[in-house]
């Protein structure tokens, strides 16, 4: 029953990750901030 009760765990814990990768994951926390954009140097 252990060894059932294992398998089942694992197998959850591979379809959450599974999920997790196709929606994308944290993938937007992992990119770069978008540049700044630029300074104002017209004249008044």
């Amino acid at each position: 029953m252990t060894r059932t009760r294992s398998l089942v765990l694992a197998a959850a814990v591979a379809s959450v990750a599974l999920v997790a990768a196709a929606c994308g994951g944290d993938d937007e926390a992992t990119t770069a901030p978008p540049p700044a954009p630029p300074a104002d140097t017209a004249a008044p």
